[in-house]
């Protein structure tokens, strides 16, 4: 069944027997309409719900952003490998970063990454020293 907003599908299933269901879920929905704005289509109308962590539309292999700042002051010879992180616990992601004037930085990860989110950081390492980074602007499979 298609609908045409949010609140029309919110409207039906509170008339349903899994309206219940949907009290539970309800701040959930409320978390992902906020924090997953890659998964929204706003021109087609289309929300994209997964259930579970290990769901493949969660997971991307790359990333744009338009500005890094670098620590230094100085940008490295791009292209260059380095290893970055998309979330603050996680572990350092093996990637090639690269720019172009056209698109901006572009983040390819050696493995697809979990959850990268628009609005949020990139950050750059090489070894154990922080190159620098930028807000991730768009994502990619």
């Amino acid at each position: 069944m298609r609908f045409d907003s949010l609140d029309e599908w919110l409207d039906s299933l509170a008339e349903s027997e899994e309206f219940d269901r949907l009290e539970q879920l309800q701040d959930r929905i409320a978390v992902l309409l906020n924090k997953r704005r890659d998964h929204r289509d706003l021109a087609n109308n289309v929300l994209l719900v997964a259930q579970g962590n290990d769901h493949p539309a969660l997971f991307k292999s790359h990333l744009y952003t338009q500005e890094i700042y670098w620590v230094s002051g100085v940008a490295p010879q791009l292209p260059l490998r380095c290893m970055a992180k998309v979330r603050y616990r996680q572990k350092d992601q093996p990637c090639a970063l690269s720019h172009s004037p056209e698109q901006g930085y572009r983040v390819d990860f050696d493995s697809p990454q979990r959850a990268i989110t628009p609005g949020q950081s990139v950050v750059f390492y090489q070894h154990d020293l922080c190159l620098g980074g930028g807000v991730i602007e768009q994502t990619g499979r």
